[in-house]
């Protein structure tokens, strides 16, 4: 339970204690004439008030019923996922090359992907050259496949080929 719900059930089970012995007192003062009905109006205020703190208690268990029943279930399907998590087998760890061709600084590494076959032990193809933003080259890892000719864009900065793109797409042309 929140400590704010902790102080407002503690708060209304203090307002119908209050009223509760507050009853017995106006029960023990001597009757004035003539005030008969105002004692029992205020009564019936006072009735009326412990009806409506019951029904706003009884709502109140009723929604710490429900966060129970709730933090239950969050509670026992956390521990069933952490279990499930302990008890499957670790991933398998991603083997690294064992020696990289070396690389100049303005080469950015190429995405590595598994060896086709066990023969190719490094895996990786090779590394994009990079210069103020532009491709300027490739290197190839001697037992990667070759690469494929470099396209008419090759060189050309994001800005080049997207306006590249456009004009393409002003012209319709979509191959």
């Amino acid at each position: 339970m929140t400590s704010g719900f902790r102080h407002a059930l503690f708060g209304a089970g203090l307002a119908a204690g209050i009223l509760i012995a507050a009853i017995p007192v106006f029960a023990q003062q001597p009757p004035v004439p003539g005030t008969g009905a105002n004692f029992e109006m205020r009564l019936e205020a006072l009735e009326d008030q412990m009806r409506s703190l019951n029904g706003r208690i009884e709502q109140l268990e009723f929604s710490v019923k429900r966060l129970d029943q709730s933090m239950q279930r969050l509670q026992t399907d956390t521990d069933a996922r952490l279990a499930k998590l302990e008890s499957s087998p670790p991933a398998a760890a991603v083997a690294t090359p064992a020696a990289a061709p070396p690389v100049a600084s303005n080469i950015a590494p190429a995405v590595s992907e598994p060896a086709a076959s066990p023969a190719t032990a490094n895996g990786t193809l090779g590394a994009i050259k990079m210069q103020d933003g532009r491709i300027t080259g490739a290197v190839n890892n001697p037992q990667a496949p070759p690469l494929p000719d470099a396209p008419p864009d090759y060189s050309l900065t994001s800005q080049e080929q997207y306006d590249r793109a456009f004009d393409l797409l002003r012209e319709a042309n979509y191959d």
